[in-house]
């Protein structure tokens, strides 16, 4: 399961030769088929049941594994570092779940989707790039334009100090049980 959702979140093809476009696209497809089509509560002439709940179920599935790991590791290393994994866990990581989660979503009141175009859409979204594609979901609704502000600017100033070595080093060494203090 883990693998499979991690094909469709988080991969990329080799851009460096159509043929690696087009095996990772087949790849792609053949896993969202599998979803899609043996999903026996999707009906496309039903509006609102447009949500491919085998892959969400993967989706949720996939968090609740990454957040187990980060317990489990935490608790083998001793702490040995937490706080960067932490750090990780709540941004990097969790981009890619709202991802898997808005892919999942982005259709569910749509009109008679039929399951053909719901497998090109998902194969479209599962090439995306996880803030673009976060971005393009959810900017059509006005409301949420200061929510992509600040979730954009957060993600810049991650990204930041994660390239800052001295404030890597330190969330390597920064533990638990000191981190709050």
């Amino acid at each position: 399961m883990s693998r499979r959702v991690m094909l469709l979140l988080e991969s990329d093809y080799l851009r460096l030769s159509k043929e690696s476009g087009a095996a990772w696209k087949r790849v792609v497809r053949a896993i969202i088929s599998e979803y899609v089509d043996h999903d026996s509560g999707f009906n496309p002439r039903n509006p609102g049941k447009n949500v491919p709940r085998f892959l969400l179920n993967d989706v949720v599935r996939f968090w609740r594994t990454l957040c187990v790991d980060f317990a489990y590791k935490q608790w083998e290393q001793q702490g040995h570092k937490w706080g960067l994994r932490n750090i990780k866990l709540r941004m990097s990581r969790k981009l890619i779940f709202v991802k898997g989660l808005l892919m999942c979503m982005r259709h569910f009141q749509d009109e008679a989707v039929d399951s053909e175009s719901l497998k090109g859409k998902l194969c479209a979204y599962a090439e995306a790039h996880p803030l673009p594609f976060i971005y393009d979901t959810l900017n059509p609704y006005t409301e949420l334009h200061p929510h992509l502000v600040k979730l954009f600017a957060a993600y810049d100033t991650f990204l930041h100090r994660m390239n800052d070595k001295s404030l890597r080093d330190h969330l390597e060494r920064l533990n638990r049980d000191t981190a709050y203090d």
